[in-house]
């Protein structure tokens, strides 16, 4: 008797852990994505602590990678996670910076990114593609001219593959708009413009991340009134 309960006590536990998996969120990109997610810990605290929450985080962003060698390694991916659903992508930094001004490399970067986009569509996961973060290069500091950097790329590549391949949330439109955060928040670029300080990644997971993608996933009204009283004060 002893034996039995103990193996229904083991059934019913495997049961309910069954029916509590979280959800698990694997974010796909270069250097900025690798610094600011991290091992994902820290995200997954903030989320619990902010949400109410709990949430699985990895990190496949490698320093350095462009979209040709996201595309390529794209399928490892999916084989590693076979089971994950949402897909979140910050990518073409790197063919941006390589190639700029605009058109330079947009043939490549826009097959590149339909390509990563679709891949991940037809195998039932959720892409959540960012618009490309603001860059502040020198040429762009000097002259105002914002046209010399990622403006043009956003504008014409990014926006319309968002428009085709990002989910509704709530009945919108999902855009994860890092391109106008960066842009009202220069002083959380580090010296070369491109990437961020300490504090630039802290402010980006809470102040970004938190209000533009996770809370329109699972919302909650004491988020939204914290989120407006922190907006009160900065303003």
């Amino acid at each position: 008797m002893h034996l039995f309960r103990s193996l229904l006590f083991f059934l019913l536990l495997s049961f309910h852990v069954d029916f509590a998996q979280v959800d698990h969120w694997v974010f796909l990109g270069a250097s900025i994505t690798r610094a600011a997610i991290g091992d994902g810990k820290k995200l997954e605290r903030l989320i619990e602590s902010e949400l109410g929450v709990q949430v699985k985080i990895s990190n496949e962003a490698v320093n350095g990678m462009t979209s040709w060698e996201l595309r390529k390694k794209l399928p490892e991916i999916l084989k590693k996670y076979p089971e994950v659903k949402y897909f979140p992508i910050h990518i073409g930094g790197n063919d941006v910076s390589s190639k700029r001004p605009y058109p330079g490399g947009s043939k490549y970067l826009k097959e590149n990114l339909r390509i990563i986009l679709n891949l991940l569509k037809e195998d039932g996961r959720t892409p959540i593609l960012f618009r490309l973060t603001f860059r502040n290069y020198k040429n762009i500091r000097n002259s105002k001219n914002y046209n010399l950097g990622s403006k043009p790329y956003v504008d014409n590549i990014f926006d319309p593959l968002i428009e085709q391949f990002s989910p509704m949330v709530n009945g919108k439109k999902l855009v994860v708009d890092a391109y106008g955060f960066i842009f009202s928040q220069k002083t959380y670029l580090s010296k070369d413009g491109v990437h961020f300080t300490d504090n630039g990644y802290k402010r980006f997971l809470k102040e970004f991340l938190m209000p533009n993608l996770f809370a329109k996933f699972y919302p909650s009204d004491e988020f939204e009134i914290l989120v407006e009283q922190e907006s009160k004060i900065n303003q």
